[in-house]
């Protein structure tokens, strides 16, 4: 079993999108048994099947750092007994122990950060005290920063380098190894699969979550097998298609009547 969590202190910095996204491609492109473990929420029994996702979904209460880590525990316990199986940590805000604490247990740690200054601020201190914490505890997981929802048109990221807290922020990180080495995209339609009981996912999605997925399980030394041949989604021809298929037999019972 592997183990990959998404920390970070900062509230809407992309942790929850970026566990879905991840477990979306190892899960329906390349059929591991996923489970994502949602530690930011204060209700006993979230949904946690749905047919439309293709991973398991699990949750921790967010009581205090020893009831968190024993129902982890309780968790991991339980996935481990999977083969092949990942455990996907969505990490909630402000929670600089609980980070610290599921860092330990982690193969890999994704810190993911918007574009803002704050965001940027926040993300490369949550790194430094991860590390550090990760260092004194003799973690041998790997630590990165992960770009999540910059700008994707040349034009947008030209302009958004020129800002000093960027260009400090990106040359900082290049220098010390800091950065994932790929980036989530700008599509609204990701957070769909975070924020839905019945996510709808499309083409796109699909591809974009296994290109990230290969990515990641490179980066952590997970073997994937061959990639599934995914579901193909009906064209707007084959819609149209099928309704007048079905109002077909409709108008010949009418005529016969």
């Amino acid at each position: 079993m592997k183990v990959i969590a998404c920390l970070g202190r900062k509230g809407g910095s992309g942790k929850t999108m970026t566990a879905h996204l991840l477990a979306h491609g190892l899960s329906k492109g390349y059929g591991l048994p996923v489970n994502v473990v949602m530690t930011d929420v204060r209700e006993e029994s979230p949904m946690n099947f749905h047919p439309d996702r293709s991973y398991y979904l699990s949750a921790i209460t967010n009581k205090d750092v020893k009831s968190d880590l024993e129902a982890l525990d309780r968790i991991f316990t339980q996935t481990q007994k999977i083969p092949d199986s990942v455990l996907i940590i969505d990490g909630g805000a402000n929670r600089a122990n609980v980070d610290r604490a599921f860092a330990q247990l982690a193969d890999f740690i994704m810190i993911p950060v918007a574009c803002g200054e704050e965001d940027v601020k926040v993300a490369e201190a949550d790194f430094w005290g991860l590390a550090q914490s990760m260092k004194e505890n003799n973690a041998t997981g790997d630590l990165c920063v992960i770009r999540n929802r910059w700008p994707g048109p040349q034009r947008e990221r030209e302009r958004l380098g020129n800002k000093p807290y960027i260009k400090n922020f990106l040359a900082k990180g290049e220098r010390t190894g800091m950065f994932f080495p790929d980036f989530i995209p700008d599509m609204p339609s990701l957070l769909d699969m975070a924020n839905a009981n019945d996510p709808k996912t499309t083409p796109l999605i699909d591809g974009v979550s296994c290109r990230f997925a290969e990515v990641v399980a490179r980066k952590v030394g997970i073997e994937l097998p061959e990639r599934q041949k995914l579901i193909k989604y009906p064209s707007a021809a084959d819609i149209k298609a099928l309704e007048a298929a079905r109002r077909e037999p409709t108008a010949v019972n009418h005529e016969a009547a």
